[in-house]
């Protein structure tokens, strides 16, 4: 509409392998903005924890966190090919 201010969507996108305290850091910062995303997607490159599990400990895992848990690690540049 004519006017209207319109934001535009967000959605972070973590990459993370056998790194749980890390995980748990960015996902707290992400979750501290002013401007909540409106998705979050975190790959997990094969953690020997899953990342679900890191997550779900530290209360972080809700219904706008999606997870995608490959079955090797790709690398960084594999995660966000992915």
């Amino acid at each position: 509409m004519v006017g209207e201010s319109r934001r535009p969507r967000i959605l972070a996108l973590v990459v993370t392998f056998d790194a749980p305290e890390p995980l748990v850091a960015c996902l707290r910062g992400i979750h501290s903005q002013t401007t909540e995303p409106d998705g979050i997607l975190v790959v997990d490159n094969a953690s020997q924890v899953p990342a679900q599990d890191v997550l779900a400990r530290a209360g972080l895992a809700n219904g706008e966190t999606k997870f995608l848990r490959l079955p090797e690690n790709l690398g960084p540049a594999g995660g966000y090919a992915a």
